[in-house]
């Protein structure tokens, strides 16, 4: 059978192919990839942006794969990307087309380009809907933050959120034109349906990174750096860094030691001319509670790097105002440590409350302050939901179990565009 990926970011093996250094991010797209190629009746073909405009395509074993350059402005669709695609379908003759993720304008391209009853979209995040939760509570002085940066980007808080939403109208024309969506928690199936009620819905969990899969079970409360937090991300409002700095201003009082790890860039180092308005926001509040030396900015980091800053921290909190399935949580609780995130979108699908990870109201911080404090003063029943997390998260992420799914899903929308039972 052959299946053609639409992907945000090339997989690793192609990244290597090419001479690049692989990505930080869409790791679970090289983990899917590589266990699908160990079967031999399946041909992968893989279509990826690339920012050269030269067009790039070749074979690695039996994963074919072709680059297109697209505009880097993501709320504009392209029209010639149809052609382009159009193309790469008549050279590849896919059986079934999968579109990973909804949140880009080329995933329409392609939508448009092949028959839709043999075309599956596997929701990752839903722009459409994240744009309503954008601003994730902060509060009205945080919007007025507005940084020379901003202007000449034309790119404030309420830009960023309007780009949200345009992109969520070209992610609602996808839904509406294809036949079939890939979820993974109850969330993703509703809103999904919502768009389009005729949509077929299958389930299918994901696979991480391997690195995680080496590492398994192995987040241990005597080895790693007692009283520290670790975040795997927090650029943009909807990641809600700004409600672990609130929390935090209440656990210095109790753990003056406590810290903040996270990845990218230190706000601290950034200047005047390219910082955003949310990260000045961020900067000024870390300064007003005088809690900067208890926030370690660790850059961007590749996926050992991340497994590492995981098994090294006290807790993971993952405290967005909306996620799907966060893959951090995966990876967090994959690694059998204590996990403490937000009751919003699907998360509650991961965790179960008190015995896998701690789940808190998004808007109450002070609610995450507490629960970050059981974890730093009980290490043993950290431990046990921890071991308990890991204990889920074998199941929901495993890789052969996933694989031979999501083969069932290929086979099943072929099968039903001919006709067959």
């Amino acid at each position: 059978m052959k299946i053609l990926w639409l992907c945000n970011v090339p997989t690793e093996k192609i990244s290597v192919y090419l001479g690049e250094k692989a990505q930080n991010f869409g790791g679970w797209l090289s983990g899917a990839s590589e266990q699908l190629l160990k079967d031999p009746n399946i041909e992968l073909g893989i279509v990826f942006p690339y920012r050269e405009k030269k067009f790039y395509k070749g074979k690695v074993g039996q994963l074919s794969f072709y680059s297109f350059n697209k505009n880097q402005n993501n709320c504009i669709y392209d029209s010639n990307l149809e052609n382009v695609f159009f193309e790469i379908i008549q050279e590849f003759k896919p059986d079934v087309l999968h579109i990973w993720g909804t949140e880009y304008p080329h995933s329409l391209a392609m939508a448009k380009t092949f028959d839709s009853d043999r075309t599956i979209v596997s929701i990752q995040g839903l722009c459409s809907v994240y744009a309503n939760h954008y601003m994730a509570c902060l509060p009205p002085n945080a919007l007025r933050y507005i940084t020379i940066r901003d202007i000449i980007r034309n790119d404030t808080l309420y830009k960023q959120q309007d780009k949200f939403r345009i992109r969520g109208n070209f992610e609602k024309e996808t839904l509406k034109l294809v036949s079939n969506v890939i979820g993974r928690t109850n969330w993703d199936r509703i809103c999904s349906k919502q768009i389009n009620p005729k949509l077929n819905y299958y389930f299918c969990n994901e696979t991480l990174r391997e690195i995680f899969y080496k590492n398994q079970g192995q987040w241990n409360v005597k080895s790693c750096e007692k009283n520290s937090i670790f975040l795997s991300q927090g650029n943009y409002p909807i990641k809600g860094f700004h409600f672990v700095i609130e929390a935090l201003r209440l656990l210095v009082q109790k753990y003056p030691d406590a810290k903040i790890f996270i990845t990218g860039e230190n706000l601290f180092n950034i200047s005047s001319l390219r910082i955003n308005g949310y990260q000045l926001y961020l900067k000024r509040k870390i300064e007003e509670y005088d809690i900067k030396d208890n926030i370690i900015f660790l850059g961007n980091l590749t996926a050992k790097e991340m497994c590492q800053a995981y098994l090294r921290s006290n807790v993971f909190v993952c405290p967005s105002s909306i996620e799907n399935s966060s893959n951090s949580i995966g990876e967090a609780m994959l690694l059998g440590m204590p996990v403490i995130c937000s009751y919003v979108g699907g998360s509650m699908d991961l965790i179960e409350h008190r015995k896998e990870g701690l789940l808190y109201p998004l808007d109450e911080p002070y609610i995450l302050a507490n629960y970050i404090e059981k974890v730093f003063e009980n290490s043993e029943r950290a431990t046990v939901m921890g071991v308990n997390a890991y204990k889920r998260a074998k199941i929901t992420h495993n890789k052969d179990r996933n694989c031979d799914r999501l083969k069932e899903i290929y086979i099943k929308v072929f099968n039903d565009k001919r006709g067959i039972q």
